[in-house]
């Protein structure tokens, strides 16, 4: 299983290589192309993201994760702060299933001890 990801890995890589020699933004395509496919690399070997980090890399943690969720919920910009290992989301839900949802997605961020939520319907 792990040599079929990677094998994919790679021939995602030479892929998207070739396609990038070939568009106007060569250099924006290889850094997602490079991106996704040390993505699939590091799922491939199964890693697990590091819970000893420290608070702004928490921070940015939870960001990348809710923002897809946000869109999803057609939600606004949610806040987030985090100390201590605490993460503190600040803003406005759409409805409470909404905040809900948010908070345990934030929860299960790796490294992230309890969560203080402030959001507002």
């Amino acid at each position: 299983m792990r040599k079929q990801a990677w094998a994919a890995g790679v021939s995602v890589a030479a892929i998207g290589g070739w396609l990038a020699t070939r568009s106007k933004n060569a250099s924006k395509y290889m850094h997602r192309t490079t991106n996704k496919t040390k993505g699939l690399a590091y799922r491939a070997v199964r890693r697990h993201p590091s819970t000893t980090v420290d608070d702004p890399v928490l921070a940015d943690r939870i960001r990348s994760t809710i923002g897809p969720l946000e869109k999803q919920l057609h939600n606004s910009r949610i806040n987030v702060t985090v100390e201590n290992g605490v993460a503190i989301l600040h803003g406005e839900a759409k409805s409470p299933e909404a905040a809900t949802q948010i908070e345990e997605a934030v929860r299960h961020v790796a490294g992230i001890r309890d969560v203080r939520s402030h959001l507002s319907d």
